[in-house]
């Protein structure tokens, strides 16, 4: 069985987990640490997809008075291709809707073309370019800066 459903703090150490199973050269992940101190932000929405009590998937937003960033979404391995990050991105933009968001913002390593592809599908529309938006221990690495409007799709 299927649910959307409110990421809560208990979540933490599952999200970082998964988190930490993606070989994202471009982005260092993120610690337990980190993922315990972003969910007590009120500021932060997250929504997670379980399959059968287990979260195969997540995304996480930051909301800032009418507008939203998109900080991470993220599907286990084996459960890619099956729609969830889209059903996830559709219920998100709902959720934002229903409080008051207008636009989504997000930042997408740019040579990640089944990403940028993945938001194009779903009306996000290039920006401009975050140059060394991405820092780590491989270097510095370009972002596409994306926006969706909310109210006129």
């Amino acid at each position: 069985m299927t649910e959307i459903i409110p990421i809560t703090p208990s979540d933490a150490e599952e999200l970082a987990f998964i988190h930490q199973s993606f070989e994202l050269p471009w982005e260092n992940p993120w610690s337990l640490k980190s993922y315990q101190e972003l969910l007590q932000t009120p500021q932060i929405i997250g929504l997670k997809n379980l399959q059968n009590k287990k979260i195969s998937g997540y995304i996480l937003a930051q909301k800032a008075y009418d507008t939203a960033d998109i900080l991470f979404i993220g599907v286990r391995p084996e459960f890619q291709s099956q729609g969830i990050g889209g059903q996830l991105l559709k219920h998100l933009e709902r959720v934002l809707l229903s409080h008051g968001v207008k636009e989504v913002f997000l930042e997408v390593y740019k040579n990640n073309t089944i990403v940028v592809d993945f938001y194009k599908t779903y009306r996000y529309f290039n920006l401009s370019l975050r140059k060394n938006y991405y820092n780590t221990d491989l270097g510095a690495f370009d972002a596409i800066l994306m926006k969706k409007d909310l109210l006129h799709v």
